[in-house]
This record gives structure tokens, C-alpha cells and sequence, in this order.
């Protein structure tokens, strides 16, 4: 299936937001809704609506989790990687949607080295986690979190 343009892909998520039941005035308010808040340019537009994270440290391990839309933080938050799980699920209405590029995140030791006054050094092995997504193919995607930093655009998903 082609990619499709801005607009298609704005009715497509009301759609699938307002669901097969929907009366009119249902989807166009989630049309409304999502014209307002999709980027008015660009291309590869993706909508994020899950993000998980688990921790297996052998100890207490506390780390911020930051996730971005362009240089705005959408979701700030924290984990414990000493079995602290981490879900995050989009209602309807909340799906983050911007191009693939503009969806980053920033993970790092809650805690501060003493010596460097900088966030410690901790093992990104104990995290395992993972972002869904749809493209403009209505295709669902899944990219592994596999660094402490990065965006949809770096890593290939599945």
C-alpha cells in the first residue's frame, strides 16, 4: 500500500479512533481533533500510541525516561530497573503524531556522579522496552528501545 498524504492519514486515525460504531459527529470530531494536531508539513508521518520498558538490575537502579516531539518533552518520566515496569498506552485521543524523525527519546541514571556532576553511567542492558507505531502504510510497527538515546528514524523496526 502507498504511503498516503497529510490529510487521508488525519481521517484514517479519527477513524480508527471513533471506532465502526461512530456517528458522524464522532468522527469529526476526532478529524478536528487530529487536524489540530498533526504537523502541518512534513512527510512519514507515524502516530505513537504504546511504549513500554522493564528493568532486570540486580539492584535498585533508578533512571528518567524522556520522550520528545520535536524539542517538546511529551512524556517525562521514571523507572526503577530493579523489576519496575513501565507502560504507557494512548487513549483515543492521545496519540503522539509527527513525522518518524521528530520522535526521540533520553534515558539516564537518575542519580548524579559525584566526581563528574553528571547523571552515573549505568548498563542499558537492564532495560528492555519498545515503542509501537502506525506509518501513513497503516502499518503497525515495532522498534526495540536499544539505546539510551535515539528516534523512530534511527533503528529498523519490526
Amino acid at each position: 500500500m502507498p504511503d498516503m498524504n497529510r490529510r487521508d492519514f488525519v481521517h484514517f486515525l479519527a477513524v480508527l479512533c471513533a471506532g465502526a460504531a461512530a456517528m458522524p459527529q464522532q468522527l469529526e470530531v476526532f478529524e478536528k481533533y487530529y487536524e489540530a494536531n498533526t504537523p502541518l508539513i512534513g512527510t512519514d508521518f507515524v502516530a505513537v500510541d504504546e511504549i513500554w520498558m522493564s528493568g532486570n538490575a540486580i539492584g535498585s537502579l533508578p533512571v528518567i525516561c524522556e520522550f520528545y516531539k520535536n524539542d517538546h518533552c511529551v512524556l517525562p518520566t521514571g523507572l526503577n530497573l530493579f523489576g519496575g515496569i513501565f507502560r504507557w498506552q494512548a487513549a483515543p485521543d492521545q496519540k503522539i503524531v509527527m513525522g518518524k524523525a521528530d520522535f526521540f527519546w533520553d534515558i539516564r541514571h537518575a542519580q548524579i556522579d559525584p566526581e563528574t556532576g553528571k547523571p552515573a553511567v549505568f548498563n542499558f542492558d537492564n532495560i528492555n522496552g519498545q515503542i509501537s507505531f502506525i506509518d501513513t502504510t497503516l502499518k503497525r510497527n515495532y522498534l526495540r528501545i536499544k539505546a539510551p538515546r535515539g528516534s523512530l528514524a534511527d533503528q529498523e523496526t519490526a
